[in-house]
This record gives C-alpha cells, sequence and structure tokens, in this order.
C-alpha cells in the first residue's frame, strides 16, 4: 500500500537529495518479494498497476519499461525466491492454505445465519480459539452481520472512489499522480482484505487510515482549487462586462 506512494515521491520529491528518495522506495520493494507472501505480491500488482495505468502516459512508458527490469533485479538478487513464488501460486486448492480459506465460506455461513443482519458483535469472534478465517470480510460478517459487511465494503471502497473522481477533477499534473497512487494503495486494501485478516494488524489500520484521510485531503485541495478557479473566472467575466459597459 505504501510503494506507489513512494513511487510518488520518487518523481516529485525534489527537495530531498536522490538517494533519501529512492532507498524507502527501493527498501519496500524489495520487503515485498522477499517476504514470500501472496497477499502481498497481489497487493503490490494492484496497488503499482493501477498507479501506472493512471499515470500521464508521458510518464507511464518508462514505468512500464522499467517494471520488468526491477522485478528481474529483485528475483536475480534473491536466488530461488521466483521459483518459491511460482510453486505458491500454482498449487491451487492442493494448497492447505487455499484449501482452508475456501472451506470456510460453509463454516461462515452457518454462524451469520444466527445472526444475519447485525452479527455477534464486535470482537465476539475469536479465531485463536475457534477458526482462523484469513479473510477480513468473513469475519466482519460474523461479528457485525451485513450490514457491517456492507459498512466495511464501502470504508474500503469510498476512497478508491473519491481518489479517482478527485483525479479527473484537477487539473494540476503532480496533485492527478497522487490521487492515482491513492487509489492503487485503497484498492490493495480492498482486494487483500480477502486474503488476511487485515484489521486484525494494527500496522495494516494505521496505513489505511492514512490513506483514508489522504484521499479526503486531496478531495479538499482539488474543490479548494476548483472554487478559486471559478472565483477568479467570475471576477474576469465581471471585469470584461463593465469594461464593454463602459466602452
Amino acid at each position: 500500500m505504501l510503494l506507489p506512494l513512494a513511487l510518488y515521491l520518487v518523481i516529485y520529491d525534489h527537495e530531498r537529495r536522490p538517494w533519501k528518495r529512492w532507498l524507502p522506495m527501493l527498501c519496500i520493494a524489495v520487503a515485498i518479494p522477499v517476504s514470500v507472501s501472496r497477499s502481498a505480491i497481489v497487493s503490490v500488482a494492484v496497488a503499482v498497476g493501477l498507479f501506472v495505468v493512471l499515470l500521464p502516459s508521458a510518464r507511464r512508458v518508462p514505468f512500464i519499461a522499467a517494471l520488468p527490469v526491477a522485478v528481474a533485479g529483485v528475483f536475480m538478487a534473491t536466488p530461488g525466491l521466483i521459483g518459491t513464488l511460482t510453486h505458491y501460486f500454482t498449487l491451487g486448492t492442493t494448497d492447505p492454505s487455499i484449501s482452508h480459506r475456501t472451506n470456510n465460506y460453509s463454516y461462515v455461513e452457518a454462524l451469520v445465519r444466527h445472526a444475519p443482519w447485525f452479527g455477534t458483535g464486535e470482537g465476539s469472534y475469536l479465531p485463536t480459539v475457534q477458526h482462523i478465517l484469513d479473510n477480513q470480510y468473513l469475519t466482519t460478517a460474523i461479528e457485525l452481520g451485513i450490514v457491517g459487511l456492507i459498512a466495511l465494503t464501502f470504508f474500503f471502497g469510498l476512497p478508491i472512489a473519491t481518489a479517482l473522481v478527485a483525479r479527473q477533477r484537477s487539473a494540476d499534473a503532480g496533485l492527478r499522480t497522487l490521487c492515482g497512487a491513492l487509489a492503487g494503495s485503497a484498492a490493495a486494501a480492498l482486494i487483500c482484505s480477502a486474503t488476511f485478516d487485515s484489521l486484525s494488524f494494527p500496522v495494516f489500520a494505521y496505513v489505511e487510515a492514512l490513506v483514508v484521510g489522504l484521499c479526503g485531503a486531496c478531495w479538499l485541495l482539488v474543490e479548494r482549487s476548483n472554487d478559486h478557479l471559478e472565483t477568479s473566472t467570475d471576477m474576469f467575466k465581471t471585469m470584461v462586462l463593465v469594461n464593454n459597459e463602459r466602452g
């Protein structure tokens, strides 16, 4: 989730020295595959993929050209990593981790039937005692019911829509790129919450709160910029009308 924001700073943060911009981005980029986590790989594919697609065309082509080189560099620096990740992604339902997740659906359905609308209460489901679900949406469906599940989906989905609409309404290239980075970060949270109990991890919750706040800040920046532009346009029209009347 932080990688698109690190990439944005590499492009636009010219106040710091190059190594201070590149080092954090490289550390994040290397840590993702080294973690040997399928959730992390899916997350970075979604986040960076959306970020690159939403880049201005002049910047999109160099990024697309650099991505294979960057991926190759990471795997060359860690021998055997590509084979391990390929093995994880090609196991399918024979992988106990994946079969465990798919077998959870009937179990969760039975629990949700007891309190379908508002659930059994926040924190009432204890995965260490009952059953580890590895899916935030399933956990929320049990604890907060269908209403809570809809609210959670809205909480994850609204920042994406906010960032995309703000990007569409902005004429500033830098702000548009930032909105694209935030949309990628928020999309990663939405999708990968189905692969692990995301809100059970404080770091995820903190980063998600940061992304939500930044999406709201971008929206406000765009609104104020457009209001200022409309005010300037109205003043210009008024001046033209006054001059025409005097003429």
